[in-house]
C-alpha cells in the first residue's frame, strides 16, 4: 500500500523507577518522532504474518526508524538502542542507553487504525524544522507542561494514599476518630478533586501544543 509520509510524535514514559537510578531520570528522552513509511508498514505486515503463524501476541524488533529528542541536551540522540513493539492492532517504541542494559523508557501503544486515519491529515514535516526557534519554543512548553503534570500527578497520588490510610484507620479502630479527622478527609478530598481538574486541563493544553507542533 502506498503511504504518504507523515511525522508522528509520541510522548515518552519511564518504565522503571528504581531508587538508585533516580539521578538519571533527567536523561530520559522527551519526545519520540517517526515517519509512517512503506518500510515501517512492511515490517509491521511481516511481523503480523509471523505472529499469526506462531500464535504470538506481540513481536519485538530492533529498529533505527525513530528519533529520540532530549530536552536536557536540546538535540536528538542517535546512540539510543530502540525496539519496535508490534501487536495485532497497535505499535509502540521503547529504548535504552548507557548505563542501562535493557529498555527503561517507552512510548504508549498507538492503534494502527488511528495512524492510518492520520495519513490524510498529518502534514509531512522535515525533522530539521524542529530545530527552528518556534518549534523549540513549543517543545520547551511541552516539557514544562510535562513537568507540571508529573508534579500534579505525584501530589494527587500522595494525597490519595493519605486519604486511604485515614479511611482505613477510621474503619479499623473501636472508637470513631474525632471530628477534626472528618474535616481533614473533606479538605484532602477537595484538594484531590482540584488536582484532578488541573491534571485534565494540563492534558488538554499538552494535546493542543502537540497539535501545533505537528502542524508547524
Amino acid at each position: 500500500m502506498k503511504l504518504s509520509n507523515g511525522l508522528v510524535c509520541f510522548g515518552v514514559n519511564e518504565l522503571y523507577q528504581e531508587d538508585h537510578m533516580q539521578r538519571l531520570r533527567k536523561t530520559l528522552p522527551t519526545l519520540c518522532f517517526f515517519e509512517l513509511t512503506e518500510e515501517l508498514q512492511s515490517i509491521i505486515d511481516d511481523k503480523h504474518t509471523l505472529m499469526a503463524e506462531h500464535d504470538l501476541s506481540e513481536a519485538v524488533v530492533r529498529t533505527t526508524l525513530v528519533k529520540w529528542y532530549f530536552q536536557l541536551t536540546n538535540r536528538y540522540h542517535h546512540e539510543v538502542t530502540t525496539f519496535l513493539h508490534i501487536r495485532i492492532d497497535s505499535i509502540a517504541f521503547s529504548g535504552f542507553q548507557s548505563p542501562f542494559k535493557q529498555a527503561h523508557f517507552s512510548t504508549p501503544h498507538v492503534l494502527l487504525n488511528d495512524l492510518k486515519k492520520s495519513e490524510t491529515t498529518i502534514k509531512s514535516i522535515r525533522l530539521k524544522q524542529l530545530s527552528m526557534p518556534f518549534a523549540l519554543g513549543l517543545v520547551n512548553q511541552i516539557k514544562e507542561l510535562s513537568k507540571k503534570s508529573d508534579e500534579c500527578s505525584d501530589l494527587y497520588w500522595g494525597l490519595d494514599a493519605v486519604l486511604s490510610s485515614i479511611r482505613d484507620l477510621d474503619e479499623s479502630v473501636i472508637n470513631k476518630l474525632p471530628v477534626d479527622c472528618d474535616k481533614a478527609i473533606y479538605q484532602i478530598s477537595a484538594e484531590s478533586n482540584a488536582l484532578n481538574a488541573e491534571q485534565e486541563a494540563l492534558e488538554l493544553e499538552f494535546d493542543n501544543l502537540l497539535h501545533r507542533l505537528l502542524k508547524y
